[in-house]
């Protein structure tokens, strides 16, 4: 046997190759494809909001409706690049790809917290709890041995609280979009 012939895969290794490759195109493609439909759904959604005629600021379907348009073209951006070849920096389709349960249930935990306390909190608390607790499971993503650190959650709440508060005023003071206040009323 010459190195020519051992650097060829043998004929089983390259058609296991070639159907992961298929499978890793069809999920890449539906994945492209399910983002594609939320955006015509949220396109949908969007006008259904009522009309302003005279508003100057292009009314409320503005932001939504951008918003429909980028995502829909992220989707079909998606489903080209599946069709031409597979996404770029994708690791390779494996079956022994692990769900990360921890860290999904602390990005789920942000998000339903904050839908669950938007209204008593207010819109920069919960937004907050929100950035914190999803940080918190995105990292974990990232880097499974992280351990919990004091240093860590501080910065994190400092910025989300920061964040919150810039988002806050610029949706209330600038687009007159009114968000619960909640804790934080002046009253």
């Amino acid at each position: 046997m010459t190195e020519q012939d051992a650097a060829q895969p043998l004929e089983g290794e390259s058609a296991l190759s070639a159907h992961a490759d298929l499978i890793a195109a069809r999920w890449q493609t539906g994945v492209g494809l399910a983002i594609a439909l939320v955006a015509v759904l949220l396109a949908w959604a969007t006008w259904q909001i009522p009309s302003q005629p005279h508003a100057m600021d292009g009314g409320a379907r503005l932001v939504p409706g951008l918003c429909a348009g980028a995502l829909l073209l992220c989707g079909l951006w998606l489903v080209w690049e599946a069709r031409h070849g597979g996404w770029r920096h994708a690791p390779a389709f494996s079956s022994d790809v692990r769900v990360q349960v921890i860290p999904w249930v602390w990005v789920s935990a942000g998000i339903l917290l904050s839908g669950l306390l938007m209204a008593r909190s207010g819109f920069v608390v919960a937004a907050t709890l929100c950035y914190v607790l999803a940080l918190q499971g995105l990292r974990l993503a990232a880097q499974p041995q992280l351990r919990v650190s004091v240093q860590r959650w501080a910065g994190d709440l400092a910025t989300g609280a920061l964040i919150a508060c810039v988002v806050y005023a610029l949706f209330t003071q600038v687009l007159g979009i009114d968000l619960p206040a909640g804790w934080l009323a002046w009253n």
